[in-house]
């Protein structure tokens, strides 16, 4: 799991310029809206003023309302539009591994565990040749890591279930690192 902590941190230092840019320009659409918003509603007031004084209130405060709620809503957006690049960049990443840390990896992983009579290691096609020094059979139907078949059922070791199962914690830590 060590490389792909570093993997993750690597992509993570390099998606935080792009976060921030995203989210610096997120910060001045909205801070453009709100200054119009503003001059809108200082307007908006004036004429109201005039003739429906006792609704003045009730106005001003639905359209900050609203401003505030298009404000979060391109906040949350950039946000969101940054996480997903930064885990796209790290599929990306993953998928491009030299083979030497795949067998690394999958080395690693199966040490200390012996496969039994009716389990079958899986590997992705992109993996032919992999001298592993034990049995295994290719598979078009994953691009990294490997599967352990038993009776048609497998034990997802692939580098993107691994991301999945730790799909959450890796978000809060880009949020932490990059929005806070």
């Amino acid at each position: 799991m060590g490389n792909l902590e570093r993997i993750t941190a690597k992509i993570v230092e390099e998606a935080n310029e792009k976060a921030n840019f995203i989210l610096n320009d997120a910060k001045n659409q909205s801070e453009d809206i709100l200054v119009k918003a503003n001059i809108r509603a200082n307007d908006a007031v004036e004429e109201l003023k005039k003739e429906y004084d006792s609704k003045e209130k009730t106005e001003l405060d639905r359209v900050r309302s609203s401003i505030a709620l298009k404000s979060r809503n391109t906040i949350l957006k950039a946000k969101q539009e940054s996480i997903s690049y930064i885990f796209d960049e790290l599929y990306k990443k993953i998928k491009g591994l030299p083979l030497d840390k795949m067998k690394e990896y999958i080395l690693k992983t199966l040490s200390g565990r012996t496969l039994k009579e009716n389990e079958k290691l899986v590997l992705p096609k992109e993996y032919e040749g992999m001298d592993l020094g034990i049995e295994y059979v290719l598979s078009d139907k994953i691009d990294t890591g490997f599967l352990i078949e038993k009776n048609g059922i497998y034990e997802n070791y692939t580098l993107e279930a691994l991301i999945e199962l730790k799909k959450d914690e890796i978000e809060a830590q880009i949020q932490e690192n990059i929005f806070f």
